[in-house]
């Protein structure tokens, strides 16, 4: 009788293959629409979208790989041999007693070139993407024209560095948020202050600084995991839990000013600025979405607000003409969320586990118009128009008459 020999036991995974996106991470796309990334276990792997090929994949191990697709050629710029555990080295560039985490979020940064990273571990690691020939004095301009319409310059053909490396969850990354009106050039990136809102299955919510490199404020009130964090303004955070709350912060103060229960998990949300187009004027909305088949719609007010008195936290040190028992009146000019009703969806057994904005090109319609696109657990994404105000007006003049 013969006896099998263990030696498979003297090697270790050094790798993974095959792995498009892992199931925890989320996929982001660059603003020219050209590449998509994604989190494969503790890799960060970069895909075209014209050529549906990897491009680069890396990871804070030191495992770094430029795929075919980007220059013509397939190279590897650094990528450690695997070696037998017995002989005491390394495998696939990572000691054996270091912990591989997989990635669960990524987010652009407003500076344009500046990719932030959250492990399962709590870590944050800011990547910065080279940006090629776009250094010079000259370039300035067109760089700051290209981030405000929402593009990502970066060289595929270079690998990315770790720029800053943050610790203060204890649990997964699962949301960030940065202030829309973040800006800095390439020649001193981190010259302005950028903050970095980070939240994670512990409960917790860290402000970062991203100029200081250290954390600046921790926020607690949530009782489960974050699910969708957003800045309203340079002062003002919202964020949803799967507590069941949508709650409002004032990073200054460190002090949560409002809070909406429901009877649902909120599990992401997507607040919409709509004041830049002239027919939304002074349009501003939050939007919801939880595990039932409804999407809740607040309106976003920032003076005189009048809301439920039971909204309003009484941690909140602010002066208040008491109306009635149920409302108070706000004096104040921080933004309060009044809810204005909720959307249908049309697939009603499936949780709301993401939502975004953009623009797209309907059927007989030359300009472009603004969507929510809302994405579940199922395999359909669910498109929501957003009309103006005219648009809407002459809806309601066709409801009428149809009443009549």
């Amino acid at each position: 009788m013969t006896k099998l020999s263990k030696s498979y036991l003297r090697y270790d995974a050094g790798g993974h293959f095959g792995v498009v996106t892992s199931t925890q991470c989320n996929t982001l796309l660059s603003g020219c629409g050209r590449f998509l990334l994604t989190g494969a276990n503790e890799s960060i792997v970069l895909w075209s979208l014209k050529k549906s090929e990897a491009i680069l994949s890396f990871d804070p191990n030191g495992s770094t790989r430029l795929l075919s697709g980007a220059s013509g050629t397939s190279s590897v710029i650094a990528m450690k041999a695997m070696r037998n555990t017995e002989s005491g080295v390394v495998i696939g560039g990572v000691e054996n007693n270091s912990i591989q985490t997989s990635v669960t979020f990524l987010s652009w940064l407003e500076i344009g070139h500046y990719l932030a990273a959250g492990y399962a571990d709590g870590n944050i690691i800011i990547w910065e993407l080279d940006i090629g020939s776009i250094t010079t004095d000259a370039s300035t301009n067109l760089l700051r024209m290209t981030i405000q319409r929402g593009y990502h310059i970066f060289d595929v053909n270079k690998p990315p560095n770790i720029k800053v490396k943050f610790h203060g969850h204890k649990s997964m990354i699962t949301s960030f948020a940065t202030p829309s009106n973040a800006f800095a050039t390439p020649s001193n990136a981190f010259a302005t202050p950028l903050l970095l809102a980070s939240g994670s299955s512990d409960t917790d919510i860290v402000i970062w600084d991203t100029l200081a490199e250290t954390g600046k404020y921790r926020l607690r009130g949530h009782r489960d995991r974050i699910t969708g964090l957003a800045f309203l303004n340079e002062n003002v955070l919202v964020s949803c839990s799967k507590d069941k709350t949508v709650k409002l912060w004032t990073i200054e103060n460190q002090v949560c000013y409002q809070t909406i229960v429901d009877r649902a998990e909120f599990w992401s949300l997507c607040y919409l600025n709509l004041d830049s187009d002239t027919s939304r004027e002074g349009r501003k909305r939050l939007i919801c979405g939880s595990t039932d088949h409804l999407l809740r719609v607040y309106d976003v007010n920032s003076s005189n607000n009048t809301v439920n008195k039971s909204d309003v936290n009484k941690t909140v040190n602010k002066t208040v003409n008491k109306s009635d028992d149920k409302t108070v009146k706000i004096t104040y000019s921080d933004p309060v969320l009044e809810l204005m009703g909720t959307l249908q969806r049309e697939i009603t057994n499936v949780s709301c586990l993401g939502l975004q904005y953009g623009l797209a090109s309907c059927q007989g319609q030359e300009e472009k118009s603004q969507v929510l696109v809302c994405m579940g657990n199922g395999k359909a994404l669910e498109t929501f128009r957003i009309h103006s105000i005219d648009e809407s007006k002459r809806k309601m003049k066709r409801r009428k008459k149809t009443c009549t």
